[in-house]
């Protein structure tokens, strides 16, 4: 058996110059066959994969948080969010006057409404974890502390 580094007699190395002129040949003779059509697919493919892996990301750092929910065009709609069996968030969203109605189980301490632009403001809940408020439209959550003092936050919902 003939050890990968000796060569025949027949064999000769080439020199770097030789073998990056080789390799800029073969790039460009598989660069001719190529179509503008089949770059722009290629794109898409990478970029529906990058998007695809961004997705997952996000689920990944969510999956503690189940989301049940359906959206509709002009009926309210009815999220609940869970973290476990431990806590548990309920909003109806209503998409025409833009109206949140909720209740936290169990009832929290405290409860901020987070939206789009960083804004943040307190939320009233009632002893039994309700609450009622209007809302701008776009991405939105809420964020309620515990009276264990556990901070938890929904997923952002598109209101």
């Amino acid at each position: 058996m003939r050890d990968h580094n000796e060569l025949d007699a027949d064999e000769s190395e080439i020199d770097e110059d030789e073998a990056d002129r080789l390799v800029r040949e073969v790039g460009e003779a598989l660069a001719a066959e190529l179509q503008p059509s089949s770059i722009d697919r290629a794109c898409d493919a990478f970029w529906l994969a990058r998007t695809d892996a961004l997705v997952a990301e996000m689920e990944e750092e969510l999956s503690d948080v189940a989301l049940v929910g359906v959206r509709g065009t002009v009926q309210a709609r009815r999220l609940q969010f869970s973290l476990g069996s431990s806590v548990s968030v309920a909003l109806t969203v209503d998409p025409i006057d833009r109206r949140v109605a909720g209740e936290v189980s169990p009832p929290a301490t405290t409860a901020r409404w987070l939206d789009r632009h960083g804004g943040s403001r307190a939320v009233a809940l009632d002893e039994r974890g309700r609450f009622d408020l209007v809302a701008s439209r776009g991405p939105a959550c809420l964020e309620v502390r515990l009276p264990d003092g556990r901070v938890v936050r929904t997923a952002w919902t598109l209101l």
